[in-house]
């Protein structure tokens, strides 16, 4: 998956990006067989990008604005000297609006000729659903993306691979087309990024078709600029660990010290100055072994240190919002007592 890093600043749901497609329309005046047009474009000039060697292409569409997108691919495509086969999935009858126009577009350049499975192109176009998808996928649905995935021919999902839920990357069919490229429009959807449907995506690929920033505003998620954050985040020459925080990690079961070295790990990655695991004994020489940075000590010696405090509550920290990090479900059942700082007490053991 290709690193959003520079290029979104925020992640959005499959509604929000759609009401971005209505601002393009509504307001800036964009005609929606236009901004198909600019789709199908992103997406050809992509294939032909990554599979330059490719002489024919099948293009399966189902109904709506995605199979619009793909009636514009296998138009554009035929322009382009390649070999479309064209399937349809859908009732072509029941199309209105743009996507009824990008089919015309599409038929007049393929003589009105309709292919039928199996797939034989180079490349195979996914343009079943779109990012409206919700539910279950349908049965015939299902078979095409059987079929799809079967071809064994590298595919090329339009907006999200047909299968994957756009706002939490779940998965709407038993198995959801998986795409080695996906060209995505307006903004990068939420269940591209998130959830199982990650591995369906492969390299993602992102297009504005051409629409102002100021209107592809409002909502979404933030994604984090690692640029940025490594300058802000760029430490004095002098410092040393006592500046930056501290953290306890609690956990680890006899002999599955897993967890909480990983939760170590993790927090110095992030930046924590000064990280102790508090976990059994016998967990203690392989996690210094693989991370001597970290302080580790045995439950009944942090046990120990945390009841001698109970009276003398340590001392005030640079960070002291958040200095503990439960690390397992069963961090509780194994340690006597854990400092809250958020109302300076500690949380003790009963049982």
């Amino acid at each position: 998956m290709r690193d959003l890093t520079g290029i979104v600043a925020r992640v959005h749901t499959g509604e929000e990006v759609r009401d971005f497609d209505r601002r393009a329309i509504h307001q800036l005046s964009i005609p929606g067989i236009r901004l198909m047009l600019r789709a199908g474009r992103a997406c050809l000039t992509a294939l032909r990008g990554r599979w330059s060697d490719a002489k024919s292409v099948t293009v399966v569409c189902g109904s709506g604005n995605n199979a619009g997108d793909g009636y514009v691919i296998a138009g554009l495509g035929a322009d382009a000297g390649l070999d479309v086969q064209l399937i349809e999935t859908g009732d072509p009858g029941k199309l209105t609006g743009d996507a009824l126009t990008a089919r015309r577009f599409a038929m007049e350049r393929l003589g009105g000729a309709v292919g039928a499975w199996p797939a034989r192109g180079d490349v195979v176009v996914d343009a079943l659903l779109g990012t409206g998808a919700r539910g279950a996928v349908r049965a015939p649905c299902q078979a095409a993306i059987d079929r799809i995935n079967a071809s064994g021919k590298a595919v090329l999902a339009v907006d999200i691979p047909t299968g994957v839920d756009a706002d939490t990357g779940g998965l709407l069919a038993s198995e959801p087309v998986r795409a080695a490229m996906t060209v995505t429009f307006l903004g990068v959807k939420l269940g591209l990024v998130t959830g199982p449907g990650v591995d369906c995506v492969g390299e993602l690929i992102f297009n504005d078709l051409g629409v102002p920033p100021e209107s592809r505003q409002g909502g979404g998620v933030p994604v984090l600029d690692g640029r940025i954050a490594v300058t802000r985040l760029r430490r004095r020459r002098n410092a040393h660990k006592g500046d930056f925080g501290r953290l306890l990690v609690v956990g680890g079961a006899e002999d599955m010290g897993g967890a909480v070295l990983l939760a170590g790990e993790a927090a110095l990655r992030a930046g924590a100055g000064l990280v102790k695991v508090a976990t059994r004994v016998d967990n203690r020489s392989a996690i210094l072994a693989r991370r001597p940075e970290l302080m580790v000590r045995g439950l009944a010696a942090a046990a120990s240190e945390a009841a001698s405090q109970l009276t003398d509550p340590p001392r005030p920290r640079p960070s002291p919002s958040a200095p503990v990090l439960a690390a397992t479900t069963g961090a509780r059942r194994s340690c006597a007592a854990v400092w809250t700082p958020a109302n300076r007490s500690w949380w003790t053991r009963t049982a």
